[in-house]
Parts: C-alpha cells; sequence; structure tokens
C-alpha cells in the first residue's frame, strides 16, 4: 500500500500518513464545492438557470455523491467477486453494469427535462460533457447522450 511506502520511506506512522491524506482530500472536495458553487451563481446572474434549479442541482449531486459513497464498498469487493468468476461470467457482469450505467444516463436525461434544464449546461457544472461515452466521473451526474 502505498501509505506504507510513504510511512518507512520518511520514518512517519501510517496514521500521520492516512491523515495527511484525508486532510488533503478534504481540503479538495471544498475547493471544487466552492467552484460549483461559483458557476452556479454565475449560471444563476446569467439566467441559464434560475435560483430553483440551482436548488435541484445541488440537492441532486449531493445526492449522488452520497450514492457513489455508498457503492465505493461494494465496488472493492466486486473487484474481488469478478477474479473468481469465469470469462463467460466476467462478460456478463459488465453487460449488467453497462446496463446499469444506460439506466442511470436516462434517468439523469429524464431528470434534467423535468426540471427545464438544458443538458448542454452539464460541462459548465461539472456534471458530464454532455456526450455520449463518459463515467460517472467525481461525483458528478455522469454523461448524457
Amino acid at each position: 500500500m502505498l501509505t506504507q511506502k510513504i510511512a518507512a520511506r520518511f520514518s512517519l506512522s501510517e496514521d500521520e500518513v492516512n491523515s495527511f491524506f484525508e486532510e488533503e482530500k478534504a481540503t479538495r472536495q471544498t475547493e471544487r464545492a466552492e467552484k460549483r458553487e461559483e458557476k452556479l451563481t454565475q449560471l444563476v446572474t446569467d439566467g441559464k438557470i434560475t435560483e430553483d434549479q440551482k436548488a435541484l442541482i445541488t440537492a441532486k449531486r449531493e445526492a449522488d455523491r452520497t450514492e457513489m459513497e455508498e457503492k465505493r464498498g461494494d465496488r472493492k469487493e466486486n473487484r474481488e467477486e469478478m477474479k473468481n468468476m469465469t470469462e463467460e461470467e466476467r462478460a456478463a457482469e459488465r453487460e449488467s453494469r453497462k446496463t446499469e450505467r444506460e439506466a442511470k444516463q436516462a434517468e439523469m436525461e429524464s431528470w434534467l427535462e423535468e426540471n427545464g434544464i438544458d443538458k448542454e449546461l452539464l460541462p459548465a457544472l461539472g456534471m458530464g460533457s454532455g456526450k455520449k461515452g463518459g463515467s460517472m466521473g467525481q461525483g458528478g451526474f455522469g454523461q448524457i447522450k
């Protein structure tokens, strides 16, 4: 593990290294949140979204981020399970995940439409490129076809 190597190299405890990484992670998350807030405020100022839409976007991002955090542990378990699968089972699992991503994309498209938000604004919000082929990214809404 990286933290073990850093701790050994610089004569630190693993707890010190982990604490440092956690502090840095929190700082970066705060900075990203502030930048997202600035972008949303500018979109309101520019008349591209309303204050109500801004609040909806903020709530949706938080809900999606929470969902991603909850799934993070599952991904580690799934990686271990995949190692023990046959090639056919892995292919079926990959197809299942693809279907899940596509369903999430369709859900997002529907959400945007229901709330009158132009999907072309997604890049400005750090919520995807608005194009096919991306991933869910850092707490983002994913890519829209």
